[in-house]
């Protein structure tokens, strides 16, 4: 359960923090633009 627990974290510390980034950036300045522009 322990190694298991440092996978998940060091697997979904590394690339869901980055997605999320990503994704909230690409969602936030997609919704008010288009929000504004309509």
């Amino acid at each position: 359960p322990r190694e298991a627990q440092r996978r998940l974290i060091r697997d979904g510390e590394a690339m869901p923090i980055e997605n999320h980034l990503q994704l909230n950036d690409e969602t936030e300045e997609s919704q008010p633009d288009s929000g504004e522009e309509e």
